[in-house]
């Protein structure tokens, strides 16, 4: 199994799907939240044709969104 963000993500969500794993501002999400959030964003990348070995500038300050950018 390859370790990186989006299995790390994954599997936290299996496991502890309620627990809290991120607070933005007022707002916390659990890590099945997160996960969900993660996988709407990729799909987005995809339906505006974003393919699978593309790459994608991800311009954002050190800000808790950064999470939902990232894990692909």
């Amino acid at each position: 199994m390859s370790l990186n963000l989006v299995s790390l993500l994954r599997e936290a969500a299996r496991q502890a799907p309620d627990h809290i794993a991120i607070v933005i501002g007022e707002k916390t999400f659990t890590y099945a939240e997160l996960f969900g959030i993660v996988q709407r964003f990729a799909g987005a990348l995809r339906n505006v044709g974003v393919r699978p070995g593309e790459h994608v500038a991800i311009l954002l300050p050190n800000v808790p969104q950064f999470t939902i950018a990232v894990p692909r």
